[in-house]
């Protein structure tokens, strides 16, 4: 048989040893051997828990009418605007001193723009706005480019299974931002973690250079 003559085995057995050798060195391994998988889902403006969603970014905030800390957001609803003292004004903010979305999900969500405009006399006119699902979206959202390169491939690819935790993804976590990507808007998941399968990359690298190594070596060896 054309497999038993020993120039073609000793062909395939070096092609075999040097592909198992460029895979320790170029591949990346941890797409095959994989321990952690993070995932993302893409965010509509359509969507009918966007409010829910957006909540949760600290440039908005929900308001229901038992929080007391949403009292003067409910005044400004059906105003054009007012003038309160800046203590006032901070107050009310509490804790949410980065808000510029209004959120009130009691009915139907609705979305508003807090507009401000400070004077110098310890006072600020605040106002709110009305705004599309589309522009409350936006308006909540971080651009991709604020967060380390691994979360940005994530949000390109929508998935990503690497034998190494993705850097920028416990950031994400915590803050729980949306994130903006090519005019599209992203959330986190899920994230699954299986372990590592006898220790880990460099284990299988280790394994992948000894097989390659041996394969070329008894190519050399086929008379």
């Amino acid at each position: 048989m054309p497999f038993e003559s020993p120039r073609v085995r000793r062909a395939v057995t070096a092609s075999l040893g040097v592909l198992l050798l460029a895979a320790t060195v170029f591949a990346p391994l941890g797409t095959i051997a994989w321990s952690h998988q993070y995932t993302v889902e893409q965010v509509e403006p359509d969507d009918p828990q966007l409010g829910e969603t957006l909540a949760w970014v600290d440039q908005a905030t929900s308001c229901y009418p038992e929080n007391d800390a949403c009292e003067l957001f409910y005044s400004l609803k059906d105003t054009e605007s007012r003038v309160v003292t800046d203590s006032t004004y901070h107050a009310a903010q509490g804790d949410d001193q980065k808000t510029r979305l209004v959120i009130f999900p009691d009915s139907t969500q609705e979305f508003y723009r807090l507009q401000l405009n400070p004077y110098e006399n310890e006072s600020i006119r605040i106002g709110l706005t009305p705004i599309s699902n589309a522009t409350a979206l936006e308006q909540a959202s971080t651009p991709s480019g604020y967060y380390p390169r691994g979360v940005q491939n994530l949000v390109e690819e929508g998935q990503i299974r690497t034998n190494e935790q993705l850097s920028g993804y416990a950031l994400w976590s915590h803050t729980r931002d949306i994130i903006a990507h090519d005019n599209a808007y992203y959330r986190q998941d899920s994230f699954t973690y299986r372990g590592s399968v006898f220790g880990g990359t460099d284990f299988h690298r280790l394994v992948l250079l000894a097989v390659g190594a041996v394969l070329c070596y008894r190519a050399g060896r086929i008379k």
